[in-house]
């Protein structure tokens, strides 16, 4: 198994790349600083680094041409990640220190598996000292060259932010509710796939979704159902298991991902939300808002599905028969016609 060691200093952007990297069966170690990352390096001696260009105490560049002069990190690759807009400018420097991929943020999952298998199958770039020998003289101007690029990050940074008045906003979470995105939350449903056949144990899916929730942007107005929408998806955080995750779906839709409840545990949950959810009252600008009724649909692994696809296909299912029935309802999914259950489940 290949050792990865993982240094950015955003805690979510590092866990998220390090759950996806231990997906796909590597052994990964991570680290918040540059200088961390560099005693690990000597330490563990890792098979691949996959870092980020800006690091506080040592940058990503400055790994990499460190891992390039010393002859115990000779098998050591270096995977690095950057913002989109600065790929052109990173990659000139990158492959002066003999960096073997070059990823854009916000990472997704196949590029970055993708980068890893290519980087660890072949052996390291050499670094390039035609252009940048090792001597004092010629570090001084990487590092140049990285500040520059440092102080580019800060000017686009700033000047995004400037022109949106938003403050920094998580990749994995949406700007609105503070919950998990609709990536995030599809990457965890097939990371806690996985858990589950290994484990042999059920999964839920709950996809809920306000009724009658346009009313309350043309009755009222979208600041109004904004608003609606940021308390709803407070109470919804603080109402799950700490094992749960709770995302943003789509507009007015939200998923749950219980790990190890049953259908009818997790049919229960959802009608307990539902009911306490409909309590919940808003105050904006002076008017006291209720919220709607909500409907839910449930699936289950292995009962619905197999695969993420299909158990979301189940929830969606489940939910538009929820919305045909009436609404304010609960209902789960159909079995397929020919379930294909685990032999676990069977001797259920």
């Amino acid at each position: 198994m290949s050792t990865i060691l993982v240094a950015a200093d955003h805690a979510a952007h590092r866990e998220h790349m390090v759950a996806l990297l231990g997906e796909a069966g590597y052994r990964v170690v991570q680290a918040g600083r540059g200088d961390e990352a560099w005693v690990l390096l000597k330490d563990i001696q890792p098979d691949l680094l996959l870092t980020d260009v800006v690091l506080p105490g040592i940058d990503g560049f400055e790994l990499a041409w460190r891992i390039a002069a010393e002859p115990a990190l000779a098998h050591t690759r270096v995977v690095v990640s950057s913002t989109g807009f600065l790929e052109a400018e990173a990659r000139q420097l990158a492959d002066s220190c003999g960096v073997s991929h070059f990823i854009g943020k916000p990472v997704q999952r196949e590029p970055l598996v993708d980068a890893v298998r290519d980087a660890l199958a072949h052996p390291r770039p050499a670094a390039d000292w035609d252009r940048y020998p090792p001597s004092n003289e010629v570090r001084e101007q990487m590092r140049q060259a990285n500040r520059k690029l440092h102080a580019r990050v800060k000017e686009l940074e700033d000047a995004l932010r400037q022109a949106r008045q938003l403050p920094y906003e998580d990749p994995l979470r949406d700007a609105l509710t503070g919950l998990y995105n609709r990536g995030f939350g599809i990457d965890a449903l097939r990371r806690e796939l996985l858990r589950a056949r290994r484990g042999e144990h059920s999964l839920a899916v709950l996809v809920g979704d306000i009724d009658h929730f346009a009313q309350v942007n043309e009755g009222l107005s979208r600041a109004a159902g904004d608003a609606l929408l940021r308390s709803l998806g407070s109470c919804l955080g603080h109402a799950v298991r700490g094992e749960d995750v709770v995302c943003r779906y789509d507009g007015e839709q939200f998923m749950l991902l219980m790990p190890g409840a049953c259908l009818e545990a997790a049919t229960e949950r959802a009608e307990t939300l539902s009911l306490g959810l409909q309590q919940l009252r808003v105050l904006h600008e002076g008017q006291c808002i209720a919220c709607p009724s909500l409907s839910f649909g449930v699936a289950v692994y292995p009962e619905h599905g197999d695969s993420a696809e299909e158990l979301l296909q189940a929830a969606d299912a489940a939910l538009h028969l929820a919305k045909v029935k009436g609404r304010n309802r609960v209902e789960t999914a159909s079995p397929p016609a020919s379930p294909r259950l685990p032999e676990w489940r069977n001797a259920c």
